[in-house]
C-alpha cells in the first residue's frame, strides 16, 4: 500500500485517499475510503466532455460510470482501477466494522431513491468490499440488475457462498473483467 500511496503521489496534485460518502448497514451514513484515481478539477472534465460527447451522458445514466474514455481519470487511477487496487483502503473501514469483506457493494448517498423497494434489502446487512454484483460481471451490467444480485446476495448469504465469492473476486481482479 506504501508503494501505491506514493504512485498516486508522484502521478498527479491532491490527496492521495478519496473519501466518498456511501450507505453501510441499516442506511448508515459513512465515509468510504479508496485511494484517488480522478484528477482534482473532475466536476468540470466531465461537465466539458459531456458537451463535446453528448452520448456519454447516456452511457453515464445507464451504468453511472464511463467505461472507456473517462476523462477524469489520472494514468495511475487507470491502472489501480483496472487492477481494484483502488479499493484496498477499504480495509480500514472493514477494521472500523463500517464494511465487511463480501456483501453488496456501497451505494452513494445520493442512489437510495434509485434504489427504491431494495434500499431496506440491501442494506440489512454491511456492505463490502468484495460481492456477487463484482464477481458477476460488475460495471457491465446495469444498476436496475446491480440491485437485483445484491438482493440475491443478501437473501442467499451463508460463509459458503461468502467463500465462493472470495475465489471468484480473485479470478476476477485477474482478469480485470468489467474494472473500468
Amino acid at each position: 500500500m506504501i508503494l501505491l500511496v506514493l504512485q498516486v503521489k508522484i502521478d498527479s496534485p491532491g490527496s492521495v485517499i478519496f473519501t466518498d460518502l456511501r450507505l453501510g448497514r441499516h442506511g448508515k451514513v459513512f465515509k468510504c475510503y479508496k485511494f484517488r484515481t480522478m484528477n482534482m478539477e473532475s466536476a468540470q472534465l466531465i461537465e466539458k466532455y459531456w458537451q463535446d460527447n453528448p452520448e456519454s451522458r447516456e452511457e453515464w445514466e445507464k451504468y453511472g460510470k464511463l467505461k472507456r474514455n473517462d476523462p477524469r481519470v489520472t494514468r495511475c487511477g487507470k491502472w489501480l482501477r483496472r487492477s481494484s487496487m483502488d479499493e484496498l483502503p477499504q480495509l480500514f473501514n472493514v477494521l472500523r466494522g463500517e464494511m465487511s469483506l463480501v456483501g453488496p457493494r456501497p451505494y452513494l448517498f445520493e442512489e437510495k431513491s434509485a434504489m427504491g423497494e431494495y434500499a431496506d434489502i440491501i442494506m440489512a446487512i454491511s456492505p463490502g468490499i468484495t460481492g456477487l454484483w463484482q464477481v458477476s460481471g460488475r460495471n457491465e451490467l446495469e444498476f436496475k440488475e446491480r440491485l437485483r444480485i445484491d438482493v440475491n446476495y443478501v437473501c442467499k448469504r451463508s460463509c459458503w457462498l461468502d467463500t465462493l465469492i472470495l475465489l471468484r473476486t480473485i479470478v476476477a481482479v485477474i482478469s480485470r473483467k468489467g474494472a473500468y
